[in-house]
């Protein structure tokens, strides 16, 4: 596990989806945004560690993606604050068979959603959810490939994941 310390000022927790011959969506997980959606600002994270939660295969969770619905993975930054709070920023990935074609012209697609999380001794608590991010409907393609930099033992991490 890679943890990172002081100095955050110009530290960039990356997550990047691209498809085949298609856009390329690249995100700062640290951002001012974001950080004003947990209700910090970067002087007041102590630590940031990454999680990359992308097994390279569809998969449902339960309370989280279905059967048509199916989870990518995630990519995640743990932030821990000065006064001990732990916090996290998911970017949570999916595939979207659209069964009902009520959306999105009624086709397949890939999904991304953005949760804020405070992590308690009492259990976890939604703090925000960002269903729109830029790249919220992304065309089906034959794979997606999802990175985050840096991953958890400091390096780039990657891994493609194939529509069903």
């Amino acid at each position: 596990m890679h943890i990172l310390r002081l100095p955050l000022e110009h530290i960039k927790i990356v997550v990047e989806a691209t498809i085949p011959n298609g856009p390329k969506f690249s995100y700062d997980l640290l951002n001012k945004r974001n950080l004003r959606s947990c209700g910090i600002s970067r002087e007041g994270i102590k630590e940031v560690e990454t999680v990359f939660a992308v097994p390279g295969y569809l998969y449902e969770e339960l309370g989280v993606a279905g059967l048509h619905h199916p989870l990518v993975g995630s990519a995640c930054s743990i932030l821990v604050t000065w006064d001990g709070r732990r916090l996290s920023i998911d970017d949570i990935w999916y595939f979207d068979e659209n069964i009902e074609r009520n959306h999105f012209n009624g086709r397949p697609h890939w999904n991304h959603e953005r949760r804020f999380v405070e992590h308690t001794s009492k259990g976890d608590r939604l703090i925000d959810r960002t269903k729109q991010v830029e790249g919220h409907t992304i065309p089906a393609s034959p794979y997606i490939d999802l990175s985050l930099d840096p991953g958890p033992e400091g390096t780039k991490v990657k891994q493609r994941v194939f529509s069903p």
